[in-house]
């Protein structure tokens, strides 16, 4: 038994070793990003090219001028018993990082409805899961909304209506690890509620906070968490943080700089992965801000 357990181990890396190979030959042979991108005006989609520039790989956030910056939210344990804690309501729209993530709301024909949470990179730009904002059944959505800083129970007081969505064409083609999208929002909202930059580099044993909207708490109440990053791919990390269904499009960022490192995308009862702000995903994010 304990021979075919070996064994099983031994053939579970070589496979992750293949994978990362893949993935590692790949982000470094590529030059662009191609996105599909729907203009929700004209309902136009157009197929764009987006060519890799040498800056694209780090960028600022931006904090309002007399913008608070004290938290009073204080991380805990989060391995185990559950230590997340609600942000809040009297600080989650005066304060980066929590200003800069909301609920995100994508509505496919009449019936379907995705919701997950996304983070403003720029004036007008939120960032989130590619899943949220494109259906493998339905194709891309018919209105996105974006509601910044949401946090109570009461639910959505006003959304901000997305003009253009942008998702990786290889995630359309049904590629996992380009499960990311951006879009643009009809206001420069940025400008008061303030965004994250972003950064490339990763690495394990790293600590990053979170903030989004778990679908085990109640409805549109934001929750904060943070923790380390167990293992780092070419495409993806591993990482430590409690997380639940609705924090999909989640910005994992470091908290001194508030530089997103990756976005969540799903979890287990072991650990949770993390889509890698690679040079596409950095590439797109400058190219739109």
């Amino acid at each position: 038994m304990k021979k075919f357990l070996g064994l099983l181990l031994t053939i579970s890396i070589l496979c992750g070793l293949l994978s990362i190979s893949a993935f590692a030959n790949e982000s470094t042979t590529s030059s662009s990003i191609n996105v599909e991108s729907k203009n929700f005006n004209t309902d136009e989609i157009t197929t764009i090219d987006i060519p890799f520039t040498d800056d694209a790989n780090t960028a600022d956030a931006f904090i309002p001028e007399n913008m608070d910056l004290n938290s009073s939210v204080q991380p805990r344990d989060i391995i185990g018993e559950d230590d997340r804690t609600r942000v809040p309501t009297e600080i989650s729209s005066s304060m980066l990082p929590f200003s800069g993530v909301g609920l995100v709301v994508a509505t496919f024909g009449e019936k379907d409805v995705q919701k997950g949470t996304g983070w403003l990179f720029g004036p007008n730009d939120v960032a989130t899961s590619a899943h949220i904002t494109y259906s493998k059944e339905y194709g891309f959505p018919t209105e996105v909304r974006f509601y910044p800083a949401q946090n109570g129970a009461l639910g959505p007081k006003m959304g901000y209506i997305a003009t253009n969505l942008f998702v990786p064409s290889k995630y359309i083609n049904g590629d996992g690890s380009y499960d990311y999208s951006v879009f643009e929002l009809n206001s420069n909202l940025g400008n008061t509620y303030g965004y994250f930059g972003w950064d490339s580099a990763i690495s394990e044993g790293e600590v990053l906070h979170t903030v989004g909207y778990p679908g085990d708490k109640p409805k549109y109440e934001m929750w904060f968490t943070f923790g380390s990053v167990s293992l780092v791919y070419p495409r993806h990390f591993r990482h430590l943080l409690d997380t639940y269904g609705g924090q999909s499009g989640s910005p994992l960022y470091t908290p001194s700089d508030k530089r997103v490192r990756g976005i969540h995308r799903k979890g287990n009862d072991i650990d949770n992965i993390a889509i890698r702000i690679t040079t596409d995903f950095a590439n797109l994010l400058s190219s739109r801000r």
